[in-house]
């Protein structure tokens, strides 16, 4: 598997491309802008992958940026969780327009939901519903590899004072993912990654909820 973070767009937003070198088929994980970028790296990785799916962590403008033109150039099928799904098509509910954030509106194809399995090539995705940040937050699993989002960050975790967001519902979140193996690497929305058990022992959000 060939795995890479892009930062995108104005709030350079983790973008993530992630390659099944069995079939070359790959996924995008939240184009959050500059859509020639991903297009550009996705090439250098691996000459001729095509991008089969577009998987957002959830709805926010900084997550979706390049979402529209990389369905037009891809064909890919996006997903979204389903709570998340109207923020696909208001930037008042994505909150681009509270940011001046300039976002192209588009519909998702497919929606999620806790616990779905999505496959592309020889590869698998698990969808793990994680909200506080957003209603319809997911994390997802690709083999060892856990791509969170706005949910959990390298000692820190997300905001709940935007629109949608519940501290106790992200406090849940946390303890969820906080129960994972140790080595799950782990990549979040914003800033470096990290692991499960390094977040465990340095995060401070991680450590109060666990006393």
């Amino acid at each position: 598997m060939i795995l890479e973070a892009i930062p995108c767009g104005p709030m350079q937003t983790n973008c993530y491309v992630v390659i099944d070198n069995v079939s070359n088929e790959a996924v995008v994980i939240d184009p959050g802008g500059d859509m020639q970028l991903i297009l550009d790296r996705l090439k250098a990785l691996s000459p001729g992958a095509r991008v089969d799916k577009i998987l957002l962590t959830h709805g926010h403008g900084d997550h979706i940026g390049a979402l529209a033109a990389l369905k037009r150039k891809t064909g890919a099928l996006i997903y979204i969780h389903y709570a998340d799904k109207p923020m696909l098509s208001d930037n008042t509910l994505n909150i681009s327009a509270l940011f001046g954030i300039p976002c192209e509106l588009c519909p998702a194809d497919c929606m999620m939901q806790d616990g779905d399995v999505i496959e592309f090539g020889s590869r698998t995705v698990e969808v793990i519903h994680t909200p506080g940040h957003t209603p319809g937050s997911v994390c997802l699993v690709i083999g060892d590899h856990l791509f969170t989002g706005d949910c959990l960050f390298r000692r820190g975790m997300g905001r709940y004072d935007l629109p949608g967001g519940d501290l106790e519902a992200l406090k849940q979140s946390l303890r969820k993912l906080a129960s994972f193996e140790e080595k799950l690497k782990v990549h979040p929305g914003h800033g470096p990654a990290t692991t499960i058990g390094e977040e465990r022992r340095t995060n401070p959000y991680l450590r109060e909820l666990l006393k």
